[in-house]
């Protein structure tokens, strides 16, 4: 769920082919139902706010692990993480545009 709800009582609908995640009478995230056991499945997109404050979180939290970046932002991520401040680079990421959940 978005991380400005964390903390917050949400209710989780359970639907054929989707997860609807509802907070104060509306929907504030929405995801593909995946069936099957001991999966944890992230929309880093949820997360991007965190970065802004928690940095270190790009390089150590389980939703950006598998995250799936095009190309040209997974080299400049790669080559900023190397750095020693490379966590830094969530700065960039926060400047991305916001995509519905």
């Amino acid at each position: 769920m978005p991380a400005a709800h964390a903390g917050q009582v949400v209710s989780v609908r359970l639907e054929a082919e989707r997860l609807p995640v509802v907070a104060e009478g509306r929907i504030i995230a929405e995801h593909n139902r995946h069936l099957g056991r001991d999966r944890l499945i992230c929309d880093p997109w949820h997360y991007l706010p965190i970065l802004e404050k928690k940095p270190g979180v790009l390089r150590h939290s389980a939703p950006f692990q598998s995250w799936e970046l095009p190309v040209a932002i997974r080299v400049v991520r790669d080559r900023l993480l190397k750095q020693s401040e490379g966590d830094q680079a969530s700065s960039i990421c926060c400047c991305w545009p916001a995509r519905s959940a």
